[in-house]
């Protein structure tokens, strides 16, 4: 059970901002870029944004 609490929840869309609901697909680069470096950024967020610029690097189809 600890094990399952501490692994990165995969959010199907932004949670908040400008671009809340929006797919990670769908997000604009620089958003992507710009949420990965922020120190007090939501780490599940975080982690999808670097999954997605992850993707994006190697020009895989998005995920859902």
């Amino acid at each position: 059970m600890f094990a399952w609490t501490t692994e990165p929840k995969a959010l199907p869309t932004m949670p908040f901002g400008k671009h809340r609901d929006v797919s990670w697909s769908d997000a604009p680069l620089d958003y992507l870029q710009w949420m990965v470096r922020q120190g007090d950024m939501d780490s599940d967020a975080v982690w999808c944004a670097q999954q997605e610029l992850a993707r994006r690097r190697t020009h895989t189809p998005p995920i859902g």
